[in-house]
């Protein structure tokens, strides 16, 4: 079982670039910022691991909220950026449109190819139905939305772009619910929260490319 989280995220990214941007795929345009993300990772897997080893565990409700926002998202998304800004963000070849976004999405997918890796070794003595099944589909969920609002920050050109970094709060704060309804016992509230972020993640994904404010 332990195979769907490590493979799961990489394989379901490469399938994204295949299916959506087969030209950017079969052409290879992918690989450089996809690489450059995966060695991102490498780097960040040591201070990622510390973190959510460290961070004390405190089994209050809001406490556990409050681990499960860090150390299952926001660390993974906060380090991803710091490593895009002092990296990346200077290697950029497109300013604008689909070239942009599918540069910005290689990157972030190469940093997310190896993080069910990590989180395998990390919960290797306690796995259950969330970290095998569930933690990889809302990382993957965490990866779009990450480069959907680096994407309107870099095409945004003023204060306001910064707004949409703020943002990346929000989408941790939800898929924190998942894992926190699990531990709590809250089983059916786990499965609705997880199938109502999927659907909210599809939906806006749909909305923002039929009107343009993505490339599709």
């Amino acid at each position: 079982m332990v195979l769907f989280l490590i493979f799961s995220i990489p394989a379901g990214v490469l399938l994204y670039f295949k299916l959506v941007h087969p030209g950017y795929f079969d052409a290879g345009q992918i690989w450089p910022p996809f690489f450059r993300g995966l060695a991102s990772f490498a780097i960040c897997a040591l201070p990622l691991y510390l973190i959510i080893e460290l961070f004390p565990v405190n089994y209050t409700q809001g406490a556990l909220f409050v681990r499960f926002f860090i150390t299952d998202f926001l660390a993974f998304a906060a380090t991803a950026l710091i490593f895009y800004f002092i990296w990346e963000r200077k290697k950029l070849r497109s300013g604008y449109g689909k070239s942009l976004y599918v540069e910005i999405a290689a990157f972030f997918a190469g940093y997310a190819a190896l993080a069910g890796v990590l989180y395998a070794v990390v919960h290797s003595y306690d796995m259950d139905a969330y970290r095998l099944f569930a933690f990889p589909v809302l990382f993957t969920l965490l990866l779009w939305a990450v480069t959907t609002l680096v994407y309107l920050f870099q095409i945004a050109g003023d204060w306001k772009g910064y707004l949409w970094l703020a943002a990346l709060l929000v989408p941790s704060l939800l898929y924190a619910l998942v894992p926190y309804f699990h531990l709590t016992g809250h089983t059916f509230y786990s499965w609705l929260s997880s199938i109502l972020l999927i659907a909210l993640s599809a939906g806006s994904a749909f909305l923002l490319s039929k009107k343009r404010i993505i490339p599709a």
